[in-house]
C-alpha cells in the first residue's frame, strides 16, 4: 500500500513546489510596489536660473498611484544628494492626485521663485509617491548652467 502512496505524494509535493515558484515569480514581476515602474522626468537636461522646468510623472505600472502636490529640490554635492531648504518656505496645497495606470502628469516648476537662486550644479525634484500603501520618493534630475549673454 505504502508503495502506491509514495508515487502520489510525491507528485503532489511537485506539483505545490511548481505552483509556489510560478505563483511567486508572477507577483513579483507585477509588484506594485516597485518604482522602476514611475518615470519622472525633466523636458531638458540642462537649464539656466531663470528658467521653468517642464516635469512629467507617468504611471508604467498596472496599478494606481498617487501623490501629492509638495516637492523638494535636491542637490548632488561630492557624489550624494542633499536635501537643500530652497522649498521650505513655499506653501503647497494639500491634496491628493491619484494617477490610473499609463497616465501621466504634466506640471512645471518656476525657479524664479525661490529667494536663493540656483547656483551651477546638478539638481533633481524630488516627490514622494505612494505606490499601493509602499511610500517610494521619485527624483527628476537636471543641471543648472550659467546663464549666457548674446
Amino acid at each position: 500500500m505504502w508503495k502506491k502512496m509514495i508515487p502520489i505524494l510525491v507528485s503532489a509535493l511537485l506539483c505545490t513546489i511548481l505552483a509556489t515558484s510560478v505563483v511567486g515569480a508572477s507577483k513579483d514581476a507585477t509588484s506594485p510596489n516597485d518604482p522602476d515602474n514611475i518615470s519622472f522626468e525633466t523636458d531638458k537636461e540642462q537649464y539656466t536660473p531663470n528658467e521653468t522646468i517642464f516635469l512629467s510623472l507617468k504611471n508604467n505600472s498596472p496599478y494606481a498611484i498617487s501623490f501629492g502636490m509638495p516637492y523638494a529640490i535636491d542637490v548632488l554635492k561630492d557624489g550624494k544628494w542633499q536635501r537643500t531648504s530652497l522649498t521650505d518656505d513655499l506653501m503647497f496645497t494639500q491634496q491628493i492626485l491619484t494617477l490610473s495606470p499609463k497616465e501621466t502628469y504634466d506640471t512645471a516648476v518656476d525657479l524664479n521663485i525661490f529667494k536663493d537662486k540656483l547656483s551651477p550644479g546638478y539638481y533633481r525634484i524630488v516627490k514622494l509617491v505612494h505606490i499601493g500603501e509602499k511610500p517610494v520618493e521619485i527624483g527628476a534630475e537636471f543641471e543648472i548652467v550659467k546663464e549666457t549673454f548674446k
